[in-house]
């Protein structure tokens, strides 16, 4: 991976579900909804953020950034109905609209040199959506095939969704329906530092996050795992201690950079510390090593 890098790799991630708030409460609005500050987002930088329930649970993640008269929010598209509901259920007095405008537009994301970007010409929004520093570009759909050939004519690989899977897991990022779900508090799922402001006031969830903040911990950790298997581990494979459940693995991949598999999941609070090794139900060897995996870096 380190070498597609250094060469430019792009992903084309069209297939997500994009929404665009307008009106002059449009900030104000998603600051009550999202765990980050929105204060932070601009046209070039994008920032990473939660949507939570009253009890500081997950409906969802998505990526925020500005444009001149927008704020746009991308997210997994099995959240594309969810989320518009979500959002439209708490704009009642507010001067914001919302638009889905999944269909209507495109979205890659590149891994590229810094000395290769000024030659794309391109409006590029920078983001670590897989724990990189990377860059994202937005365009109305009829684009899309001018843009493929656009970034093959500039000599940067097309990334396929496996590539994207394994880097991502490498880096040690949380997929919201894979790794993360509805009962799922970002915390446990590594999402604190990426995800969470603690200094940008009231949002919906904040009350259980600040006091997760204060007690200092939580029932869960994320963990990456070194695997003794010859194939990826089906999705929720439980770690046990004598029939005993104290984890979960739920995203595995073979690792060329490593030269073999390695998952992501969860233990229980007091069985994470690196080194320490655990059967799974099927019997399989695993071991507890910090995340990322591997540090790339641009």
């Amino acid at each position: 991976m380190n070498e597609l890098i250094k060469k430019g790799i792009f992903f084309d991630l069209t297939n997500r579900a994009r929404f665009s708030f307008t009106g002059s409460d449009r900030e104000r609005f998603l600051q009550g909804q999202v765990s980050n500050d929105v204060r932070m987002a601009n046209p070039k930088n994008a920032i990473y953020c939660a949507v939570m329930s009253s009890k500081g649970k997950m409906n969802g993640d998505g990526f925020i950034h500005k444009s001149h008269d927008s704020i746009i929010f991308d997210t997994e598209l099995s959240l594309r109905d969810s989320l518009k509901e979500r959002f439209e259920r708490f704009i009642i007095a507010d001067d914001v609209e919302l638009q889905d405008t999944t269909d209507e537009t495109c979205q890659f994301h590149l891994l590229v040199p810094e000395s290769q970007l000024s030659g794309l010409h391109l409006p590029l929004v920078e983001s670590a959506r897989l724990g990189i520093r990377g860059y994202d570009f937005f365009a109305p759909a009829v684009s899309r095939n001018a843009l493929l050939e656009q970034f093959a004519a500039a000599g940067l690989t097309h990334g396929d969704e496996t590539l994207y899977e394994i880097t991502r897991i490498e880096q040690g990022i949380a997929r919201y329906g894979q790794d993360m779900e509805e009962d799922t508090i970002p915390n446990e799922a590594g999402l604190e530092t990426r995800a969470i402001s603690y200094h940008k006031g009231c949002y919906i969830g904040q009350e259980v996050i600040s006091r997760i903040k204060s007690v200092g911990r939580v029932n869960w950790s994320w963990n990456g795992f070194l695997i003794d298997s010859p194939t990826p581990l089906p999705t929720d494979t439980k770690i046990v201690i004598e029939e005993k459940e104290i984890g979960l693995i739920t995203s595995s991949c073979y690792s060329k950079t490593l030269s073999r598999m390695i998952g992501l999941g969860y233990l229980r609070r007091g069985h994470e510390n690196a080194g320490m090794k655990y059967l799974t139900q099927s019997n399989i060897k695993v071991e507890v090593t910090p995340l990322p995996f591997i540090k790339e870096t641009l």
